[in-house]
Order: C-alpha cells, then structure tokens, then sequence
C-alpha cells in the first residue's frame, strides 16, 4: 500500500491519467470527479521528491487549488479582501519609503500590495533580490507562492507550477537570499550568472511563519485550509442557487416506470430506453421544456410523475448560505460583520462587538509587524536602506462597519467603540445645555473652545479620516453628532467634501 502511495506521490500528472473515471453525466445530474479530488488532496501534503524538490501538495498543486477554491466562492473572497484592505491599510505610514521605487516598475507601497496578496491567501510571500557589484539590493519584486518549489536549498521558479500545462524547460533554479555575502562573493556570482544566463538571476527571499507538521517548515500553509471544506461549499451553495435561477426553480420530480426495454433497436439505432431518457433531457436544463411528454404503450406502462416540493431546498438554501459563509469568515480571520452578515448577537451587545474587533485588529497588527520584521531584515543590504521605514500604517477596524450598522447604534456604543469621550456640556440656571450660536464663526470656535486636548485629538481624527476617505460622510456625521453633540448645520462647517472644495475653487 505504501509503495503505491509514494509511486502516486512521485508522478502525479500520470496518477491523475490512471485515476477512475467518477463523472457520469446525463439528464439525472453527475457526480463530481472534482470532488474525489479534493478531498483527497485536502491533507498538506509535503514531501521530498526521487528529483531532490518538494511536492507542494499531494499533486504538487496545493497552493493553486487553494485560490482556485477562493475564488470560487464569493464570501471568501470578500473575507480575504477585507483581511488585505486592513494589513494594507494606506501603506507604508512614511510617506517617502511608501513613494520610493523598490524596482523599476513598482513603489515600495506597490509592492507592499502584492506581499499581502499572497500573505492573506497562503500565508507567505517571497520576494526577488537583484544585486549592485557593491552587494547592494537594488531592485526587490514579488514573485507569487504558487510558482515556487524548493529543491534542496535552492529554489526552482515556473508561472505554470503545479498546472498541467507547465513546461519544464521554462523553469529556472535560484539561490536563496544571503545577506552575508561580502562584496567579491557577490560579483563572481553575478559574473556567473551573467555569463550563463545573459542576466543576473537574483534571489530567492522566501517568507513565512513554520509550523508543527511533517515538513511545514518547508512549505507556507494557511490556517484557514483547515476548513477548506466549508469554502469549497460556500462556492456550492451559490451554483446550485444559480442552478435553481436558471432552471426558474423548477419542481423537482420522481419519475417511476417499470422495467424499460433497453435491447431491441427500431431502425434508427434506438431503444425504448434511449427515447425515454431523451424526453427526461428535455426536461432538464436551464433551456428545458416546461411540459414533460411520457408516453406508453397502454395504461398500465405509463410512468408515474411525482412533484416534490421546492419550498424545503430553498429554504435549507437561504439558511446554509448565512450558516456556511459566517463560518468562511471566521476561517479567514475576519468577524462577519465586516462581511455583509449581521447577527443579532452581535448588534444586541456592543460589547461584544467591541472584543471581537479588537481581537481582529490584534491579528492585523501581527501580520503586519511580520512582515515589516521580515523587510527590516533587507535594510542592511538594501541601496538607501538606512532612508527607507518599512512601518506599515494603521486603519481603525470600526472604520468599515457599515453605516447601517453605525446607524443603530446609541451615543454611548458609538463612543465605545471609538474610544471618544462624550462632551461636557455647560448648563444655564435652569438646568438647561447652552448650545446657543450666532454666526459660523462663533460656532467653530464655541465647539473647539469647549473641548479638552483628548478631545481635540478625537475629533481631528474623525475629521483626518473623513478627507483621507476612510470614514464615508454618514459615518463621520454620526460620529461628530454623537461624541460632541453637533448639529447638522455644525457638521457641514466641518466635513467638506471634495465636490464643495472644488466649487469654492473655481469661484475663488
């Protein structure tokens, strides 16, 4: 038995040749030769070839079906763009590394984006080094996961890795980075490289976080492929609603007949049987007939139809899509509020909502102190690294709540959850708020001049976000109203938008 495996392991576009045929299409449906293939290759399997590299995968493929089964399925895509949009954020906080050019084409923030890419969906990202005669970085760019294989301590690079369509004479080995290298090392190497290849080559910096398992520390493998399962059925739940759609949810049906002769011919080649199924394939599809037509020879052969209801199917539809998608975000790392799913848990207890963003804000930080860590390392040899702050900025994980959800919120949750204190408020004889203003002056310098310094900081930071567009203008609105007590009129001294600084412009 373990021979076979490992001769399956070792040959996996000839193994997927011999496998068994588990497709059988028709006008009864099909069973998923796709299925069988990802289970089976639903354990990260990584072991080293008779060829000295690493199977990514029990068919080499890990990492492609990994984004392929994201792609398919619409939550986890949007889970893992949220993830992206906060590690992101505005990108590197100094403004000067994040406009810097890290290689001829791309900004250091350029190729920030695309190490989040692959840090939020396999957990990992390798960049390409490109050296001066002085042993000076000069050039850094992203080469994608999915088209790296190790080999011994080397690395062999393909765009097509894993797929079948790879050509093996496209494939080129590099050396891992090494920063330890002195200045002469580096040019016989780039001397070599040139005389062999026409080109400098560079090399591999490949980055992840290991883990316990048979040869994870070899290979990146994201946490979230342990419930690979439930993104596969996210993706399923939405083709058999669109199958459902296109079908015009039409009833379901049990067709029982007797025995139907499938031996004898008529002069075109076809049996009782074939013409039976034919009528049923016209009942079937999105283009189908509405009206099935079964005939018999006498009443007592005629098949007898029975409708099944829809009802039960839709609605085991419409509570698996929030049942299965909430559990996709939560594999993703990110709270399903932020993902369109609103629980009553959620909005009943702010409290709650507070602990479970702030728990996501944590993870953000870690990830991005990770891979700051990891770019930190390359300063050194990097040309003008000691110029370059590779601190990535930081967005406040409140700042994308919808503003429905904003909306239902109370002064005090609001407060909560931003952290910004309420405002004290004068009180006349009567027990009554002065909020009485004149002139827009007048109001501008009564709400400001009321404010403490912590305040001050709170609202600018409103404000800051509304012009950087992290904040929409509803949400700054209800943020400035309910932590200060401004009126409308008050809210639109302060939040102006681009439209209105461009008609003051042109009349200016």
């Amino acid at each position: 038995m373990a021979s076979k495996r490992n001769a399956f392991r070792n040959q996996p576009i000839e193994a997927e040749k011999q496998k068994p045929n588990f497709a059988k299409k028709g006008a009864f449906g099909l069973v998923s030769e796709a299925v069988a293939r990802v289970y089976k290759n639903a354990i990260a399997y990584i072991e080293k070839s008779q060829n000295g590299w690493y199977y990514y995968g029990e068919r080499d493929d890990l990492p492609n079906q990994i984004i392929e089964h994201i792609n398919n399925s619409g939550t986890a895509t949007i889970a893992i763009n949220k993830l992206k949009q906060f590690i992101e954020a505005d990108g590197f906080a100094d403004e000067a590394t994040g406009n810097a050019m890290a290689n001829k084409d791309q900004t250091w923030n350029e190729v920030l984006s695309e190490i989040v890419e692959n840090q939020c969906k396999l957990n990992g990202f390798a960049l390409k080094e490109f050296f001066n005669y002085e042993n000076k970085i000069v050039e850094t760019k992203v080469v994608p996961i999915p088209w790296i294989r190790k080999r011994n301590d080397n690395f062999r690079v393909n765009r097509l890795m894993g797929e079948m369509s790879k050509m093996e004479n496209h494939t080129i080995t590099y050396r891992a980075y090494n920063g330890d290298l002195d200045k002469y090392q580096r040019r016989e190497i780039i001397k070599q490289e040139q005389k062999e290849h026409s080109q400098q080559l560079g090399e591999i910096f490949y980055c992840f976080r290991t883990k316990l398992g048979r040869n994870y520390d070899l290979y990146p493998v994201p946490d979230f492929y342990a419930g690979i399962e439930d993104i596969i059925s996210d993706g399923a739940i939405s083709q058999l609603e669109a199958s459902n759609i296109l079908q015009g949810w039409r009833a379901q049906v049990v067709v029982a007949t007797g025995v139907i002769d499938d031996q004898n011919e008529d002069d075109d080649g076809k049996t009782p049987k074939d013409y039976f199924d034919e009528n049923l394939e016209q009942f079937c599809g999105a283009d189908a007939a509405r009206v099935l037509h079964l005939q018999a020879s006498t009443p007592e052969e005629m098949a007898k139809v029975t409708v099944l209801d829809n009802k039960e199917i839709i609605d085991m539809t419409e509570k698996s899509t929030i049942r299965v998608g909430e559990k996709v975000c939560r594999l993703a790392g990110v709270p399903p509020i932020l993902c369109g799913f609103k629980t009553a848990g959620t909005l009943g207890n702010v409290q709650e909502l507070k602990n479970t963003m702030d728990l996501f804000y944590i993870s953000i930080i870690n990830i991005q102190n990770y891979i700051t860590y990891k770019l930190n390392s390359l300063k050194p040899n990097l040309l003008n690294g000691e110029n370059l702050d590779f601190t990535i900025s930081k967005l406040n994980p409140f700042s994308l709540l919808p503003d429905s959800i904003l909306s239902r919120l109370t002064d005090q949750e609001v407060r909560l959850l931003f952290e910004i204190p309420k405002v004290q408020t004068e009180i006349d004889e009567l027990g009554q708020p002065i909020t009485a203003i004149d002139t827009e002056a007048d109001t501008t310098n009564s709400v400001l001049r009321d404010l403490t310094g912590r305040q001050i900081q709170g609202f600018q930071r409103i404000i800051r976000k509304f012009n950087q567009d992290q904040f929409t203008y509803e949400q700054a609105a209800v943020l400035l109203k309910s932590s200060y007590g401004f009126t409308d009129e008050e809210v639109d001294i302060f939040l102006v938008t681009k439209e209105e600084e461009e008609e003051e412009d042109a009349i200016n």
